[in-house]
Protein backbone atom coordinates (compact mmCIF):
# COMPACT_ATOMS: atom_id res chain seq x y z
CA UNK A 1 0.00 0.00 0.00
CA UNK A 2 1.41 3.38 -0.98
CA UNK A 3 0.53 6.10 1.48
CA UNK A 4 -0.65 9.27 -0.23
CA UNK A 5 0.30 12.68 1.05
CA UNK A 6 -1.64 15.88 0.46
CA UNK A 7 0.30 18.13 -1.94
CA UNK A 8 0.12 21.76 -0.87
CA UNK A 9 0.77 23.93 -3.91
CA UNK A 10 1.29 27.22 -2.03
CA UNK A 11 3.85 25.66 0.33
CA UNK A 12 5.67 24.06 -2.60
CA UNK A 13 5.85 27.40 -4.43
CA UNK A 14 7.14 29.14 -1.29
CA UNK A 15 9.70 26.41 -0.59
CA UNK A 16 11.01 26.43 -4.16
CA UNK A 17 11.22 30.22 -4.19
CA UNK A 18 13.13 30.10 -0.91
CA UNK A 19 15.58 27.59 -2.40
CA UNK A 20 16.09 29.54 -5.62
CA UNK A 21 16.52 32.89 -3.86
CA UNK A 22 18.99 31.58 -1.32
CA UNK A 23 21.11 29.25 -3.42
CA UNK A 24 21.07 30.27 -7.10
CA UNK A 25 20.66 26.56 -7.89
CA UNK A 26 19.29 25.22 -11.13
CA UNK A 27 16.19 23.04 -11.44
CA UNK A 28 17.99 19.76 -10.79
CA UNK A 29 19.89 20.90 -7.72
CA UNK A 30 16.70 22.48 -6.33
CA UNK A 31 14.88 19.14 -6.71
CA UNK A 32 17.61 17.38 -4.73
CA UNK A 33 17.63 20.11 -2.09
CA UNK A 34 13.86 19.79 -1.74
CA UNK A 35 14.32 16.07 -1.11
CA UNK A 36 17.04 16.66 1.47
CA UNK A 37 14.88 19.26 3.23
CA UNK A 38 11.82 16.99 3.14
CA UNK A 39 13.77 13.97 4.36
CA UNK A 40 15.14 15.99 7.26
CA UNK A 41 11.71 17.40 8.05
CA UNK A 42 10.18 13.93 7.94
CA UNK A 43 12.81 12.57 10.32
CA UNK A 44 12.57 15.46 12.77
CA UNK A 45 8.91 16.53 12.54
CA UNK A 46 7.03 13.61 10.98
CA UNK A 47 5.94 15.20 7.70
CA UNK A 48 7.12 16.53 4.37
CA UNK A 49 7.16 20.31 3.94
CA UNK A 50 4.59 20.52 1.13
CA UNK A 51 3.28 16.95 1.13
CA UNK A 52 4.81 16.12 -2.24
CA UNK A 53 5.40 12.60 -3.54
CA UNK A 54 8.90 11.61 -4.64
CA UNK A 55 9.96 9.93 -7.85
CA UNK A 56 13.25 8.06 -8.19
CA UNK A 57 14.95 9.39 -11.29
CA UNK A 58 18.39 8.65 -12.70
CA UNK A 59 20.04 11.58 -10.94
CA UNK A 60 18.17 11.11 -7.68
CA UNK A 61 14.78 11.88 -6.15
CA UNK A 62 12.50 14.58 -7.52
CA UNK A 63 9.36 15.95 -5.87
CA UNK A 64 6.70 15.09 -8.43
CA UNK A 65 4.33 18.03 -7.94
CA UNK A 66 7.06 20.68 -7.60
CA UNK A 67 8.93 19.33 -10.63
CA UNK A 68 5.78 19.36 -12.76
CA UNK A 69 4.98 22.94 -11.67
CA UNK A 70 8.39 24.13 -12.79
CA UNK A 71 8.07 22.19 -16.03
CA UNK A 72 4.81 24.13 -16.55
CA UNK A 73 6.67 27.41 -16.07
CA UNK A 74 9.16 26.21 -18.69
CA UNK A 75 6.26 25.33 -21.01
CA UNK A 76 6.72 21.56 -20.92
CA UNK A 77 3.69 20.59 -18.85
CA UNK A 78 1.12 23.42 -19.06
CA UNK A 79 -1.71 21.62 -17.23
CA UNK A 80 0.25 20.53 -14.15
CA UNK A 81 -1.37 20.94 -10.76
CA UNK A 82 -0.20 24.30 -9.44
CA UNK A 83 0.90 25.55 -12.86
CA UNK A 84 -0.89 28.89 -12.55
CA UNK A 85 0.47 29.48 -9.06
CA UNK A 86 4.00 28.64 -10.20
CA UNK A 87 3.77 30.84 -13.31
CA UNK A 88 2.68 33.73 -11.07
CA UNK A 89 5.93 33.49 -9.07
CA UNK A 90 8.62 31.98 -11.32
CA UNK A 91 10.08 32.78 -14.71
CA UNK A 92 12.23 30.40 -16.71
CA UNK A 93 15.58 31.91 -17.62
CA UNK A 94 16.60 29.02 -19.87
CA UNK A 95 19.06 26.22 -19.33
CA UNK A 96 16.94 24.73 -16.51
CA UNK A 97 17.24 27.86 -14.41
CA UNK A 98 14.50 29.93 -12.85
CA UNK A 99 14.20 33.29 -11.21
CA UNK A 100 11.70 34.39 -8.63
CA UNK A 101 9.78 37.04 -10.54
CA UNK A 102 7.15 37.83 -7.88
CA UNK A 103 7.26 37.48 -4.13
CA UNK A 104 5.66 34.28 -2.87
CA UNK A 105 3.87 34.10 0.46
CA UNK A 106 6.63 32.95 2.78
CA UNK A 107 4.08 32.89 5.60
CA UNK A 108 3.10 29.48 4.19
CA UNK A 109 6.41 28.13 5.54
CA UNK A 110 6.81 27.23 9.20
CA UNK A 111 10.00 27.80 11.17
CA UNK A 112 10.73 24.08 10.94
CA UNK A 113 10.22 24.18 7.16
CA UNK A 114 12.72 27.03 6.83
CA UNK A 115 15.19 25.33 9.16
CA UNK A 116 15.22 22.20 6.99
CA UNK A 117 15.37 24.21 3.74
CA UNK A 118 18.36 26.11 5.19
CA UNK A 119 20.06 22.79 5.95
CA UNK A 120 19.65 21.68 2.34
CA UNK A 121 20.93 25.03 1.09
CA UNK A 122 24.00 24.69 3.32
CA UNK A 123 24.66 21.25 1.83
CA UNK A 124 24.42 22.71 -1.69
CA UNK A 125 26.69 25.65 -0.86
CA UNK A 126 29.25 23.26 0.65
CA UNK A 127 29.53 21.04 -2.41
CA UNK A 128 27.24 22.15 -5.24
CA UNK A 129 25.24 19.85 -7.48
CA UNK A 130 27.48 16.85 -6.87
CA UNK A 131 27.02 17.03 -3.10
CA UNK A 132 23.21 17.26 -3.14
CA UNK A 133 23.05 14.56 -5.81
CA UNK A 134 25.24 12.21 -3.77
CA UNK A 135 23.40 12.88 -0.51
CA UNK A 136 20.01 12.32 -2.13
CA UNK A 137 21.11 8.89 -3.40
CA UNK A 138 20.07 7.21 -0.18
CA UNK A 139 18.65 3.77 0.58
CA UNK A 140 15.08 4.83 -0.30
CA UNK A 141 16.15 6.15 -3.71
CA UNK A 142 18.32 3.10 -4.30
CA UNK A 143 15.46 0.69 -3.56
CA UNK A 144 13.01 2.55 -5.81
CA UNK A 145 15.54 2.96 -8.62
CA UNK A 146 16.56 -0.71 -8.60
CA UNK A 147 12.94 -1.93 -8.41
CA UNK A 148 11.51 0.52 -10.94
CA UNK A 149 9.19 -0.67 -13.65
CA UNK A 150 9.82 2.45 -15.76
CA UNK A 151 12.54 5.09 -16.11
CA UNK A 152 11.15 6.75 -12.95
CA UNK A 153 9.13 5.26 -10.14
CA UNK A 154 7.58 6.57 -6.94
CA UNK A 155 9.45 6.33 -3.65
CA UNK A 156 6.95 5.35 -0.95
CA UNK A 157 7.05 7.68 2.05
CA UNK A 158 7.17 4.70 4.38
CA UNK A 159 10.40 3.55 2.68
CA UNK A 160 11.91 7.02 3.10
CA UNK A 161 10.74 7.02 6.74
CA UNK A 162 12.16 3.51 7.21
CA UNK A 163 15.65 4.97 7.09
CA UNK A 164 14.88 6.54 10.47
CA UNK A 165 13.23 3.64 12.27
CA UNK A 166 10.02 1.76 12.82
CA UNK A 167 8.41 4.46 14.97
CA UNK A 168 8.48 6.94 12.09
CA UNK A 169 7.11 4.32 9.70
CA UNK A 170 4.25 3.71 12.14
CA UNK A 171 3.65 7.46 12.31
CA UNK A 172 3.41 7.96 8.54
CA UNK A 173 1.12 4.95 8.27
CA UNK A 174 -1.17 6.28 11.01
CA UNK A 175 -0.33 9.85 12.09
CA UNK A 176 -3.41 9.96 14.35
CA UNK A 177 -3.51 6.57 16.12
CA UNK A 178 -6.72 5.73 17.89
CA UNK A 179 -8.83 8.03 15.71
CA UNK A 180 -11.31 6.47 13.34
Amino acid sequence: MMIRTHFQVEKAVAALAYLFQNSQADLYAAMKMMYLADRSHLERFGRFIAGDAYVAMKNGPAPDGAYRMLKAVRGDEPDAIGADEARAVFASTGNNTFKVAAAPDYDDLSRSDIECLDGAIATFKAGGWARVRDESHDAAWDAAWKDRATQADYMPIEVIAGQFGDDLVSHVRDPFPGEA
